[in-house]
């Protein structure tokens, strides 16, 4: 007798060749379908009743500006800060904004965290969360409903470094100077690992007006335009490869190595590790020039290599 998977077994009505003309030996098979149909339909039914997923939770990495507070004095905060948004106030409008206290040492336990909330907002600025150590602090961002960030780790100490008097060996000579490590040393598990770069972000096309490019943690290679409120940004470098008229903004994680390069320069804000320079600014003969931008002593320099005709 046939089974299913199951292991239940039906009757086969007649029998041999025969059985298919008489019309019993297709029963089962018509049986046999209108079950499958039936649990198909009860399946659909079941799926059709499970709720559709109303979240999911990922993890991503964003580039956020950061207020580094160096002293609680909110009116003159307030006034320099205002400089900086009617420079540039499409940059600033409604972004959200981190503040980092930990730059202000033992003054921080005499700020009053609500009241420079308060001024952020009345800028036109959304803060999003604090980092500091106070405990203080702390519970006053959570009383404002703010995110709290936890404190950047100090850096370890070298693995290398040795603690102890140098290791000498039987001849009396440190035993690093001719060339081994001494004894205790330890060398990183790999040092070329720890000065790997991230491959870039290549954007094959133009990027247009509103749009948004970010490249944490490395370059960023546009092939293509970037047009007037567009903005890009990249932990490295920033190459475009046409004409940059939006905001470009390299080392936005703090390297101040970085460089922006162009065929055609006429942007909107230029930055480089949070130094920035607004259009009416800029020197008009660099405009429409192939140019790099750097730092040099704090300052953002704009080096034109010549004029390049776009096609």
């Amino acid at each position: 007798m046939p089974s299913d998977r199951a292991g239940r077994r039906f009757p086969r009505f007649g029998r041999g060749r025969h059985a298919g003309k008489s019309g019993r030996g297709s029963l089962y098979a018509c049986w046999r379908s209108e079950q499958l149909l039936l649990i198909a339909a009860l399946q659909a039914g079941t799926a059709s009743m499970e709720p559709s997923r109303a979240f999911e939770l990922k993890g991503s990495s964003l580039s956020v500006m950061v207020l580094h507070l160096r002293q609680p004095d909110l009116e003159l905060l307030r006034a320099q800060l205002q400089e900086c948004i009617e420079q540039a106030p499409a940059l600033f409008a409604h972004a959200p904004i981190a503040i980092d206290l930990t730059t202000l040492g033992d003054s921080a336990a005499t700020l009053d965290l609500g009241a420079l909330v308060d001024t952020l907002r009345s800028l036109g600025l959304t803060p999003v969360g604090v980092r500091c150590t106070e405990p203080g602090l702390r519970q006053q961002a959570i009383d404002a409903r703010l995110g709290v960030f936890a404190p950047v780790p100090a850096e370890p100490p070298d693995a290398g470094a040795q603690t102890g008097p140098e290791s000498q060996d039987g001849a009396g000579q440190p035993a690093a100077a001719r060339g081994r490590p001494a004894v205790g040393s330890r060398r990183a598990p790999s040092e070329q690992a720890q000065h790997r770069v991230p491959l870039p972000t290549i954007v094959a096309q133009h990027v247009r007006s509103g749009q948004r490019v970010v490249a944490p943690g490395t370059d960023l290679i546009v092939l293509g335009s970037v047009s007037s409120g567009a903005e890009i940004l990249a932990g490295r470098h920033i190459h475009v490869y046409g004409a940059l008229r939006g905001r470009a903004l390299a080392g936005a994680e703090g390297d101040t190595t970085a460089r922006i390069f162009c065929l055609q320069f006429n942007p909107d804000l230029v930055a480089i590790a949070g130094e920035y320079v607004v259009s009416e600014e800029l020197d008009a003969a660099w405009l429409g020039q192939t140019v790099q931008v750097f730092l040099e002593d704090g300052r953002l320099r704009v080096h034109p290599f010549g004029r390049c005709v776009l096609g």
